[in-house]
């Protein structure tokens, strides 16, 4: 796996260096997500998670403007119970897969009210992802490296503002779960997780058994990103134009085999001239959806073909 950014905190000194951070802000801060409390833009935690957050997006980053970002810093019986739980089982997962509990950040998106219910009572139900293949019933998270996903499924509050959660996340031992995969719990003992690619993961799936034990929150960050709102209507934005090539190279790592088989083919009808551009367009489309489609093309930006 490619070497996560690194934050100058550990799950290990948390409490430490939350407990301290809390008691000279409090004050003057007024939590807006329950018990997460403020980071101030001069404070270095709010840099370091911005700078993560930015590197991730790359050149889909530009127009985005964090608004606002909030750690975990409660003092709530219950907050100690699930930083106690999730070091225990990190512990637990070390021993097991001989000394490395494979322990990575990650981000969750959601709506405003969802982020909220997350930080106060735990992780609820799994993901249902409308028009995306499923990579097995569980809570899905993206890299670090690569939040795009999740800031693309962010829900914008009534103020245009979405919503992320930075987390520590237990990944273990991982497997690689296949698109449209209904599995719900590791194949095997020698699985704690899965991911979409075992060389290069764009996804993590951790099973619903596990998602109050091995994640942990760490950070909500606030964001506008007119960049990163795709409409639900029909209408297809008019993209930038990249190289067909190109695109499909980038939808490679998103789509299975069975789905980029007729991607391919679509393409060779394009280029011996049994289809035209418009046609090949509409049908990548309706394999492919509008939303993932147009993710793809910024991912690969502004290109001339």
């Amino acid at each position: 796996m490619e070497r996560e950014p690194q934050i100058s905190m550990t799950v290990e000194d948390y409490d430490a260096a939350m407990d301290s951070d809390c008691e000279s802000s409090s004050a003057s801060v007024v939590p807006q997500f329950g018990d997460f409390a403020r980071v101030e833009v001069d404070q270095a935690k709010y840099g370091v998670v911005e700078k993560m957050f930015r590197a991730g997006l790359g050149v889909l980053g530009e127009g985005v403007n964090v608004v606002a970002l909030h750690m975990n810093s409660s003092f709530s019986i219950a907050r100690h119970a699930r930083l106690e739980a999730f070091r225990l089982y990190s512990r637990a997962v070390a021993v097991k897969r001989g000394g490395d509990a494979n322990i990575r950040y990650a981000w969750y998106g959601g709506a405003r009210d969802e982020i909220l219910g997350i930080v106060t009572h735990g992780f609820g139900r799994c993901a249902d992802f409308e028009d995306r293949v499923s990579n097995g019933i569980g809570v899905y998270l993206s890299p670090a490296n690569f939040p795009i996903d999740c800031a693309m499924r962010a829900k914008e509050d009534e103020f245009g503002v979405k919503h992320l959660l930075l987390c520590r996340v237990i990944l273990g031992s991982t497997e690689k779960i296949a698109a449209g995969s209904r599995q719900f719990q590791p194949s095997s003992a020698d699985f704690d997780s899965g991911v979409d690619n075992p060389f290069s993961p764009l996804q993590y799936t951790i099973w619903s058994a596990y998602m109050n034990s091995h994640i942990f929150p760490l950070f909500i960050i606030s964001f506008t990103a007119p960049s990163l709102s795709v409409s639900g209507t029909s209408k297809f934005p008019n993209p930038p134009r990249v190289e067909f090539s190109v695109l499909m190279n980038v939808l490679s790592r998103f789509l299975n085999p069975s789905q980029m088989t007729l991607i391919l083919k679509c393409y060779n009808d394009f280029q011996e001239n049994k289809i035209g551009r418009p046609h090949l367009i509409r049908r990548w489309r309706s394999l492919v959806g509008d939303k993932l489609l147009l993710l793809a093309i910024r991912m690969c930006g502004s290109r001339p073909t």
